[in-house]
């Protein structure tokens, strides 16, 4: 069966103390929780307050 693969997006608050400069890191942890084979990872850092709830919607 092949299945057609799926964005999954990860929204992440750089306040939180994640940067852009560990994006590698979030990429390689989302690989680790969701099988790559299914899915395409993308990291969305927020940008102000709210942003998370906008991207979401």
């Amino acid at each position: 069966m092949n299945e057609e693969r799926k964005k999954i997006a990860f929204i992440v608050n750089p306040k939180a103390g994640i940067t852009p400069k560990s994006k590698v890191g979030l990429e390689l942890l989302a690989g680790n929780i969701i099988p790559s084979p299914r899915f395409i990872p993308e990291d969305i850092f927020t940008q102000q307050a709210g942003h998370a709830t906008k991207i979401a919607g």
